[in-house]
């Protein structure tokens, strides 16, 4: 019996343990199943879940059913950053912020929603953003719920991101939808086929067409019919094989008019599912070439009246000449000269003189036949140029209507102006056959007929009290105001060497040559072979001259030996021999060179003196212009004091020797009766003769220009807002091999493109030189001397002085008529002078090419004190070039220093840029930063793309795990709920077979009694 009661026993105590644990299961997992320290009692399946709840990355929270933390996982105690002790029997609601404790009561109410997105309070800043999910659990009458916090920090960082991104590609796209509506430049765009997709409203503005009307269509819709099928051939040809074609296309508009538009195509690639595409970008240029037109037509046209100028009267006299020689036909030049012209602009205003010439244009016109060319060529100078004539007869008809038809006149206040008209002529073959030997006899012809008919110098206007005898000798006769004084003595003195004889004869055969007057040389020296030989030279032909009866030379040879001097004595000799040269050729000129010759054979010169002046006066009795040349005396002009009795003019010439260099120069020391230069004037004798410079008669009265042209350099026009004024001067200086020679290539390549003529100064190089180093930077300049727009000059600058340089410049400029003059360097001419005289020398060059309109350009060799415009830029351990610019009158300018390249199609100018330390960086340092750059944005791009791949990787990852954490979680849930079921049917099953074993006792108890 004992046994039996401690078995019932043993069995009570197993039944109260499992009605014990069947109601702590149903009163909630969390009370049934832990403790204080762990696992009371639990199953194998149960183990395994309470292991994934406490493991897994997210938050995990069990609550009961008035949302009281009964247990968290380490990953939500890590999150609110406090122990766990402190978060067990607390609230729910207090885990989260104020604003969003609604949230928390409405996912516990179980009002709909099983999550919500709140912040935790936690300890960091700012809180922790998190997703609850609530899953609710029912047992018996008790409620409990396991919550799953998600961090979602990162999710809303990248999601921040990818709005920011999406922001950032919107405002791109906006920016882009905004230039493509608002560009002035014409935008169409096709597919591959060539049909339009979308145009821009600049496009119906420059065609006409609206993009309704457009889009649908092909581009063909604007062709001209202008271009042959070829030309779209090849234009497709290249759009396909380079992916960008580039040129001037001619289309039509709606209305049917043709216009010139320069176009733009690119191919844009196929990219995030859009399809490639042509991509136009259009100008209408229409109004660029009406400009050129315009700037061409005034290239070549006079801009007050409209006719041609210069430069077109050059190329027709050219091609004219042309046809005449292959035709054997005829054609002639007339020069006309407005006299008193200048009185009209005095007294009445430059705006008068400009009515004044358009009308005289218009008459000049209206006069002559529909295929004669009527150029201004100056002030108040035209030319008319006669073509296909029968005989010079033609032009002497129309030379004398010019007068009558060109006579202006005009009174106001008691002051009256009277213009009128000198004419040259000059006709093909007759006066030359080439155009610089025609327009030389026009000129000659023009000043003969201007003394004839008005006794005045055209250049210079003499007094109405003296006559002038013009010499001929370029310079001289501006300086004296148009020549020696005529019927009168002039005294020609200087030492050896300094040009008296040549001058003297020029005097004679100039008057033979350009005006018809006879002349007389009688030389004390040289016989006639002697002189003819000197001369040769020069293009002079003595024999000619006498053969023609226009020239007498006579030697009068004295040797003091063979002279006896007994009694007085005078030259009746030497007057009858000149008497007879004069009648023979009717002379009205004459020279007597080196008259010294006849004191040096006599010993009483008071009576040589009296007979000389008696010589004079016969000569002045006759008319005769006579020049006679002395030796300089060491205390006076002359040797023997000449001038005290024969001279009405006096000049004395010079030949000075300073650092090693001879100059000449010429001093009118004295002029009767006349307005002259008194200042000393260089001259040279060269080729051409004698010429002399009236230098310091160099204004500041020049007209000037505001057309631009261009330096040769794209960038370098934009720097200096369009290029530099026409007639400027320019000055490039720098440190050696800072490019300034290659500077002036390009204004000399470009100068000539445009048909002007260049004069190329080399004080350091010779052509051929300079024409193989700039053909490696893509200038060929030999082409352009090949047709003779290009003339290089190339001396030394030790081989004479200033002066003489400067003078040879001149000639150069009289005999080439340059538009651009380059001189390069400037201060190669330090080598031979000191600093003053080559600062002296340059600024009268400047003055004569301003007052020419000729456009100049400099170049200087600095040594780093004088803020040059180009120079060397040196940085790690690499020399390149700069270039800025210094300043540029009357035009804005660019302020910035530009890297300067000279590559094998020409300069360019770079920007320079600037590192972090404020360094200018160039060359392979500029590169070097600009690769930086680029490869920086590239790992930018790189990385913002990877990391949006990483973050929507990890979003995906992170959305999948919360998916498999809810359906293992389910499936979990519903192994334990099926436990669970199992469990309590067991547990009632238990208690049926104890009750009925309790019953069975009862009975057996009560059978026993």
């Amino acid at each position: 019996m004992n046994a039996r009661s401690d078995s019932l026993e043993d069995l009570r105590e197993r039944l109260a343990e499992a009605e014990a644990q069947l109601a702590a299961l149903r009163s909630g997992a969390a009370d049934a199943l832990l403790g204080e320290t762990g696992v009371l009692y639990l199953s194998g399946a149960e183990k395994t879940y309470i292991t994934f709840f406490s493991a897994m990355n997210e938050g995990g929270v069990t609550l009961d059913g008035a949302g009281t933390i009964l247990y968290c996982n380490p990953r939500f105690v890590a999150m609110m950053g406090k122990p766990i002790d402190q978060l067990r029997g607390r609230s729910l609601h207090s885990c989260v912020i104020e604003s969003d404790r609604p949230h928390v009561s409405a996912l516990l109410a179980r009002e709909g929603a099983t999550s919500c997105e709140v912040s935790l309070a936690s300890q960091r800043l700012g809180g922790w953003p998190v997703q609850l999910s609530l899953t609710p659990l029912d047992a018996g009458q008790r409620h409990f719920g396991c919550l799953v916090a998600t961090d979602l920090t990162e999710r809303m960082q990248a999601e921040q991101e990818l709005e920011r991104l999406v922001e950032e590609r919107t405002g791109e796209l906006r920016l882009a939808a905004s230039v493509f509506e608002n560009a002035l430049e014409g935008v169409m765009v096709t597919d591959m086929q060539g049909v339009i997709l979308s145009v821009n409203p600049a496009f119906s503005e420059i065609t006409g067409y609206s993009a309704a009307e457009a889009i649908g269509l092909k581009p063909s819709l604007l062709r001209s019919r202008r271009h042959p099928p070829a030309f779209y051939a090849q234009l497709w040809q290249t759009l396909r094989a380079e992916g960008r074609w580039r040129g001037e296309i001619w289309n039509r508009r709606k209305n049917g008019e043709a216009y010139p538009q320069w176009s733009t195509i690119n191919l844009v690639a196929a990219q995030r599912g859009q399809a490639a595409c042509f991509v136009n970008v259009f100008t209408d240029v229409t109004e660029f070439l009406r400009k050129d037109e315009r700037i061409a037509h005034l290239a070549y046209h006079d801009p007050l009246t409209d006719l041609p100028n210069r430069n077109l009267l050059r190329d027709r006299l050219a091609h004219a000449l042309n046809v005449a020689a292959r035709q054997g036909g005829r054609l002639g030049v007339l020069f006309i000269d407005l006299d008193g012209f200048k009185a009209v602009n005095d007294h009445f205003g430059h705006h008068a003189g400009d009515q004044l010439l358009q009308e005289i244009a218009r008459r000049l016109a209206a006069g002559v036949r529909g295929s004669d060319t009527v150029a201004r060529i100056g002030g108040d100078e035209f030319v008319v140029l006669m073509e296909n004539i029968e005989s010079a007869d033609e032009c002497a008809v129309l030379a004398e209507k010019f007068p009558a038809a060109l006579a202006w006149e005009r009174s106001e206040d008691a002051f009256s102006v009277r213009v009128s008209a000198s004419v040259g002529i000059a006709v093909y073959p007759d006066d030359g056959t080439d155009a610089a030997t025609l327009l030389r006899s026009l000129f000659q012809s023009f000043y003969l007929t201007s003394i004839q008919n008005a006794g005045r110098i055209p250049s210079m206007p003499a007094l109405p009290s003296l006559k002038k005898c013009p010499t001929g000798i370029s310079g001289f006769d501006d300086i004296s105001s148009g020549g020696l004084p005529r019927g009168r003595p002039t005294l020609l003195a200087g030492h050896a060497g300094s040009g008296k004889t040549l001058f003297a004869l020029e005097f004679v055969l100039y008057g033979i040559e350009k005006f018809q007057e006879p002349g007389v040389f009688v030389s004390f020296e040289e016989d006639a072979a002697e002189l003819a030989v000197n001369v040769a030279s020069l293009g002079f032909d003595l024999a000619r001259h006498q053969d023609e009866k226009q020239l007498r030379i006579l030697h009068i040879e004295i040797e003091p030996q063979q002279l006896i001097e007994a009694g007085e004595y005078d030259l009746d000799g030497l007057f009858l021999r000149l008497g007879a040269a004069i009648d023979a050729v009717g002379a009205r000129r004459i020279a007597l060179d080196a008259v010294e010759n006849l004191f040096s054979a006599f010993a009483d010169l008071r009576i040589l003196r009296a007979e000389f002046r008696r010589l004079m006066e016969w000569l002045k009795d006759k008319g005769i212009t006579a020049i006679v040349t002395t030796e300089r005396g060491s205390d006076s002009i002359s040797r023997h004091g000449l001038e005290e009795y024969i001279a009405d003019c006096v000049i004395a010439l010079e030949n000075r020797v300073e650092g090693q260099l001879a100059t000449r120069r010429l001093r009118i020391v004295k002029y009767r009766g006349s307005a002259h230069g008194s200042n000393e004037y260089p001259f040279v004798l060269d080729q051409a003769g004698i010429s002399v410079l009236p230098i310091t008669s160099a204004g500041l009265a020049y007209q000037v220009s505001k057309e631009r042209m261009s330096t040769g350099i794209e960038s370098l026009d934009t720097m200096l807002s369009g290029g530099i004024f026409r007639g400027s001067s320019v000055l490039v200086s720098g440190s050696s091999g800072t490019g300034k020679s290659s500077i002036s290539a390009h204004l000399a390549d470009a100068a000539c493109r445009r048909g002007e003529r260049t004069l190329y100064v080399a004080l350091e190089e010779s052509p051929d030189q300079i024409e193989r180093n700039m053909a490696t930077i893509g200038c060929d300049l030999a082409q352009w001397r090949q047709v003779d727009l290009l003339r290089f000059h190339a001396a030394r600058p030790t081989s004479s002085g200033m002066e003489t340089h400067l003078t040879s410049l001149v000639s150069l400029v009289e005999s080439f008529n340059p538009q651009v003059v380059i001189i390069d360097p400037i201060t190669a001419f330090n080598v031979s002078a000191d600093e003053e005289r080559v600062k002296h020398m340059l600024i009268r060059a400047v003055d004569l090419f301003k007052s020419r309109g000729i456009t100049s350009l400099f170049t200087a060799l600095s040594y780093g004190g004088d803020a040059p415009e180009s120079r060397n830029l040196e940085s790690a351990g690499e020399r390149t070039r700069g270039l800025y610019v210094c300043k540029a009158r009357g035009t804005a300018h660019s302020n910035q220093i530009r890297e300067f390249l000279l590559t094998s199609a020409g300069v360019e100018l770079v920007d320079v840029l600037l590192g972090e330390d404020g360094q200018i960086l160039t060359g392979s340092a500029r590169l070097l930063h600009q690769r930086l750059n680029e490869n920086e944005a590239e790992l930018r791009q790189a990385n913002v793309m990877r990391r949006r791949a990483e973050l929507e990787n990890r979003r995906n990852v992170l959305e999948a795990k919360i998916a498999a954490m809810r359906a293992e979680y389910e499936e979990e849930l519903h192994v334990l709920e099926n436990e669970l079921d199992r469990e309590g049917s067991r547990i009632e099953a238990t208690g049926r077979n104890f009750a009925e074993l309790a019953s069975r006792r009862g009975v057996f108890g009560r059978d026993d009694e």
